[in-house]
């Protein structure tokens, strides 16, 4: 969804390691279907683990010779946990709800010409396309009429 946002604010070496786009439906995606059929069985699992009860699905992800397990400490989970929650904008996308919602005005913001990557926090942000005197324009007019009074 956010992908390309999160490629250009990596490091530049970070970037140069990017292949572009994932890719889901070639030839390329054959590569990672060992990967993407351990995250859906990690997935299953942990719902089980988390509700208590059997998804039918599960049993027939698991392989008839185990799987190979790597179980992370309570230490190392708690210390990822710690970090992402001092992350800006965590608390704003911790529910359903709340990343529909940003998934919405993200788009918004992209079909507006907006790069979302140079959104620091509240206020006016103007697309690629619009110029200085535009935008100096719009200064004006909200200092001497308010932001109500603008359209959209």
């Amino acid at each position: 969804m956010f992908f390309t946002e999160m490629v250009k604010a990596l490091p530049v070496e970070a970037r140069n390691l990017v292949d572009g786009l994932p890719m889901f439906k070639s030839e390329k995606e054959l590569q990672y279907a060992p990967l993407q059929a351990a995250d859906l069985l990690a997935w299953h699992l942990r719902r089980e683990y988390e509700t208590g009860e059997k998804l039918p699905r599960t049993n027939g992800l698991l392989g008839e010779h185990g799987h190979l397990v790597q179980e992370i400490p309570d230490e190392v989970l708690r210390g990822w946990a710690s970090h992402h929650a001092t992350l800006p904008g965590v608390p704003l996308i911790q529910s359903k709800r709340q990343w529909k919602d940003f998934r919405t005005d993200l788009k918004k913001l992209i079909d507006a010409g907006i790069d979302p990557s140079k959104v620091t926090g509240p206020g006016i942000y103007y697309s690629k396309a619009s110029t200085a005197l535009g935008r100096t324009i719009d200064c004006f007019r909200r200092r001497l009429f308010g932001s109500r009074h603008l359209s959209p």
